[in-house]
Parts: structure tokens; sequence; C-alpha cells
């Protein structure tokens, strides 16, 4: 017997509603939105010359799934794509929050005990992009080959992208982090969002909603 809206390859997921689809859209749409703000003023003070032609188009891929998910939020009577587009938890919220800014110059840490702009790169590459990766694999793997077509089509383009972004920011990270005091300022940050992130079920991921109850 044919259980309804379950994958036909026997993976066990079940196929994304017409609203549930709404929804994955945007909060897709928030993060991006969120990662475009946090980049594009990466890009204008990120201490090295390299690093703000990155961020700079690290910030129009995200400007370009924002509206790529803006798209994907079906046209419905009863759907408001803005009141949609919401951040998926509140930690999710919060970590990203923790991206704005780059203190303190490309060392450790800023001032007043802020992360540095090393730390903030090391959050974004080792945390919010790898868990976006996720996220967006997750969403593939429910959506029906035959009525799913556009939201495939996007996810092929925002996981190319984001794949990309996040291999270079890994790489910068590499480069940079080369003095134990800057190891330790890494770890810390990056122990700091798994801290708030691993509240969202699922973990790892980024869209997913919160554990019921908490």
């Amino acid at each position: 017997m044919t259980v309804p809206g379950a994958r036909p390859d026997g993976a066990g997921a079940t196929f994304l509603t017409l609203t549930e689809s709404a929804r994955r859209a945007g909060a897709a749409r928030w993060v991006e939105s969120r990662l475009f703000a946090v980049t594009g003023g990466w890009a204008t003070s990120a201490p090295l010359p390299a690093a703000q032609v990155h961020f700079a188009g690290q910030s129009a891929h995200h400007a370009r799934h924002a509206e790529l998910w803006r798209q994907r939020i079906p046209v419905l009577a009863w759907v408001d794509p803005d009141a949609l587009t919401i951040a998926p938890s509140g930690p999710v919220e919060a970590a990203l929050d923790r991206l704005v800014g780059i203190a303190g110059g490309d060392g450790a840490g800023g001032e007043n005990g802020s992360p540095g702009a090393l730390p903030l790169l090391a959050g974004l590459a080792r945390v919010v992009l790898p868990r976006l990766v996720v996220s967006y694999q997750r969403h593939r793997a429910r959506c029906s080959q035959v009525a799913d077509g556009p939201v495939i089509d996007t996810l092929d383009v925002v996981l190319a992208d984001t794949v990309d972004d996040w291999r270079r920011c890994e790489g910068m990270v590499q480069e940079l982090a080369v003095r134990p005091h800057d190891l330790a300022a890494v770890h810390q940050f990056v122990d700091d969002l798994e801290r708030l992130l691993v509240q969202v079920e699922g973990a790892p991921g980024l869209l997913e909603p919160l554990r019921h109850g908490g």
C-alpha cells in the first residue's frame, strides 16, 4: 500500500506539503536576508582587501538567494510572503545576531570582549554555512520531482553558491588562525554558537523549528 505523501525511494521522509514548503521558503528567505546584511557589513569593514572582495561577492549571493526564496513562496490568497519571512527559531536569530560587525581588526578579540574578525568568520564558516547546507539538502530530499521543480531549481542554485562560500570562508580561517590565542578564540566562539543551535530540532541544521516545548 502506498502511503500518501511518502517518498518513492523508501527513505521514510514525506514530501513537504504546500504550507510546509511555504514556511520553509519564508524561513530561508529570512536567513538569506540576514546573511546578506551581515556579509555586506563585513565587506566594508573587514581588515583585508581580499576579504572585502570575497564578502561583497558572498553578500550578493545571499541577496540573490533571498529573492529566489521570495519567488518560491506560493501565491495564495491566505499566504502573506512577508508574514512568513521570519526567523526559523529564536536560537537561529540569536546566533546570526552574534555575527554582526567586524570588531577588533583581524585579530581574535575586539573591544569590550567582543569577538574579533577571525572568530566571527569562523562562526560563519564552521557553524552557520555548514548547517545551512545541511538544511537545504534535507529540504531537497523532501521535494517531489513532479510537483516541486522550481523549488528544486532554487535549491540547486543556493546549494552550489553556499558550498562555494563555505569552502572559501574556511580557507580564510585556516590561513588566519595560526596563533595559539587565535585558535582559542575561534574555538570558544564556535562553541558558543553551537550551544545556541543545539536547541534546534534535528541539529545539525539551520532551518528546522524548535523542539516541542522548548
